[in-house]
């Protein structure tokens, strides 16, 4: 018997008597790090803190402790070799070697802007072969393990939200990046304000997309801009957005505004045209890290998506926008008859694009439409058609068609993309889906009959221009 005096300082000295420990076996006799072996033996006591087990000398984290068991997890350092136990003094080393199975280690990912079902491969060593020893979740969410080789797996995307990527292999646990889900990164055509303060080229609005948070934007004044028209004529629903500040002026960027428009006016001059502040940055941003915040995703996409200083010279050194990548609605001046019936002003032909289902439109006389003049130069392939009818009326919608032409004499020139044939549901939206390959000006709802009685229209498409 012997008696040990123990300063460990996460519990109480006390003096304390053990025997001389004796160790039997230890299972399994190979395993990779983050696998759980059990060893056992006699008069290891009960106290976690005075054990101390070690692979090949890289010490393992004790998860339990009996008089006669003590289990362990392998290192993520370990290496084949000897594995020794120690409580209190009394030590002892094992004969049989323990032989470390090389962790798996992740090297690349296909994607990480995927969407659900998307497949993705992972490369890397030391994968094994048995799909069934992998598992695999996104936010929490089992995927579908599609293949297995030692150096690849491939994995079908679950239905989930963006989140974390845990891989298991055996019972070794890999954290990954943030797998966004349904979102992408935006890119496209930057545009923004021209020059920079002292016409620095290495200042201009490029400095804030080109992933090096050591360069910085620096406008030639306090007004500053930069952001993306996607291509395509695609627009995104913001979800999320990444910036980090110029270091030495991390301040300036508080007050700056996250701004989405399907307006090429504003796009050109911020201080025209029609826009939507979807987020403005409340406090000076952490110089160490990017801040990322959640957007609340509308129904709306945008084509252009970009910051906007009032102030502080757009001093950023990145920014990053995120969001799903939809054909977005199209605006323009809107156009259909004049009047409503009775004169009733609530229901003009706004009430059409005015987003509230329980509003209308009622127009004067029998037949009526409403929809929009894209502008001088804008056309669009229309892809998608909208709509919901007057709720006491939905029958009234029958018949309607969906139009569109090029000609200023719409009315008489057109082309019909869509008839309604069946009676639409109310207090929601019908949605019809357009292959047409012609890009239009002008394009609008026509009823023959029923007094145009709509409570909403929209239509979504692709910008040629």
């Amino acid at each position: 018997m012997g008696f040990v005096l123990s300063c460990r300082e996460d519990f109480d000295p006390e003096i304390a008597e053990y025997p001389e420990i004796t160790i039997e076996n230890f299972s399994p006799k190979m395993a990779r790090p983050g696998a759980s072996v059990t060893i056992t033996g006699t008069n290891f006591g009960d106290r976690t803190e005075a054990v101390t087990v070690a692979f090949s000398g890289v010490e393992a984290e004790v998860t339990s402790t009996e008089d006669n068991e003590i289990v362990v997890t392998v290192p993520e350092q370990a290496a084949t070799g000897n594995l020794s136990v120690k409580v209190w003094l009394s030590e002892k080393q094992f004969m049989d070697e323990f032989i470390v199975i090389p962790g798996a280690k992740i090297a690349s990912y296909s994607s990480t802007s995927v969407g659900l079902g998307d497949t993705v491969t992972i490369t890397g060593t030391n994968f094994g072969s048995d799909a069934d020893d992998v598992n695999i979740t996104i936010n929490e969410v089992e995927a579908e393990i599609i293949s297995v080789n030692d150096t690849e797996i491939q994995f079908r995307v679950p239905d989930t939200s963006t989140g974390i990527f845990v891989m298991k292999v055996g019972a070794q646990t890999i954290e990954g990046p943030v797998f966004l889900v349904g979102i992408e990164k935006v890119t496209g055509e930057l545009f923004g304000h021209s020059g920079s303060w002292g016409n620095n080229p290495d200042t201009e609005i490029d400095a804030g997309v080109d992933g090096d948070i050591e360069t910085f934007v620096d406008a030639n004044g306090s007004v500053g801009y930069l952001g993306y028209k996607l291509d395509g004529g695609y627009g995104v629903i913001p979800t999320m957005i990444r910036f980090f500040p110029r270091v030495t002026h991390a301040g300036r960027m508080v007050g700056a505004e996250i701004r989405g428009t399907n307006d090429p006016s504003n796009a050109a001059n911020p201080s025209s045209g029609e826009y939507d502040v979807l987020y403005t940055i409340p406090e000076t941003p952490n110089t160490e890290e990017f801040t990322q915040v959640d957007l609340e995703a509308g129904n709306t996409a945008y084509q252009y998506i970009y910051i906007y200083f009032a102030s502080g010279g757009g001093n950023l050194s990145e920014i990053e926008f995120y969001g799903k990548i939809e054909v977005p609605k199209l605006t323009g001046t809107l156009i259909g008859h004049s009047g409503s019936w009775n004169d009733n002003p609530d229901t003009e032909i706004i009430a059409a694009v005015d987003g509230d289902l329980s509003t209308f439109v009622d127009g004067a006389t029998s037949s009526g439409y409403v929809g929009y003049d894209l502008g001088n130069g804008r056309t669009a392939v229309v892809t998608k058609f909208r709509y919901a009818p007057r709720a006491s009326h939905p029958a009234r919608m029958v018949g309607g068609e969906l139009r569109a032409s090029n000609d200023p004499d719409y009315l008489n020139n057109f082309t019909v993309l869509h008839t309604i044939e069946s009676e639409p549901g109310v207090d929601e939206y019908s949605e019809a889906e357009i292959n047409e390959a012609t890009s239009y000006r002008y394009i609008y709802y026509y009823s023959s009959s029923g007094s145009c009685n709509v409570a909403e229209v929209e239509f979504y498409g692709l910008e040629s221009n």
